[in-house]
């Protein structure tokens, strides 16, 4: 009988906590969230795992070295928002994360989301045996033109991983939707010319 006692116990114990660092997780991911829609860069770039600022400045680094093939250092430096190659930076990867988001939310400000799209709908945390939590989410989009309307649920996913006792951002969209914005940018100031 005690040790049936002992056993539950132990698994309600384990369950508070499993909720305790779910909570935690979702809590971060807000937090990011109304960072990222905010351009409050410096806030979600203390929220990146220090993998992430690291991919991010690698990605940058990539499309900066595919444009520079057709445009010149100082036209991509007045669109990326740092000088040269952020690969190759002295910045810190924060500082490369922020001077780019920034930069980006000056030319397009709805580039790092849109809050049209709130609220948006978490339907759990799974957890890999990595110890990565994915949070599976979905918010609602409505696409207009002249003649059509239509609504829909687009789904997504965030990924977390426990770095010096805190749960930090190991997905980052933006490093999709950056290139984009360059491009756009570079496209109207060829328009200009």
């Amino acid at each position: 009988m005690k040790q049936r006692l002992f056993i539950i116990l132990l698994l309600s114990i384990s369950h508070l906590v499993a909720q305790d660092k779910d909570s935690i997780i979702k809590h971060q991911f807000n937090a990011a969230l109304e960072a990222q829609l905010n351009h409050k860069f410096v806030e979600l770039a203390d929220i990146q795992h220090p993998i992430t600022l690291r991919f991010f400045r690698q990605r940058m680094g990539i499309e900066y070295e595919k444009l520079r093939k057709t445009y010149s250092a100082a036209t991509l430096s007045k669109v990326i928002g740092i000088n040269g190659n952020p690969k190759t930076s002295p910045l810190s990867d924060k500082d490369v994360f922020v001077n780019i988001c920034n930069k980006a939310a000056e030319l397009e400000p709805s580039f790092a989301g849109d809050k049209k799209y709130l609220p948006i709908f978490v339907h759990g945390i799974i957890h890999s045996e990595r110890g990565d939590a994915f949070i599976i989410y979905e918010y609602a989009v409505r696409e207009e033109a002249e003649e059509s309307t239509i609504r829909f649920r687009q789904p997504g996913v965030s990924v977390f991983i426990k770095h010096n006792d805190e749960w930090l951002m190991k997905s980052s969209a933006l490093s999709k939707t950056l290139p984009i914005v360059w491009k756009r940018e570079l496209y109207r100031m060829n328009k200009k010319n």
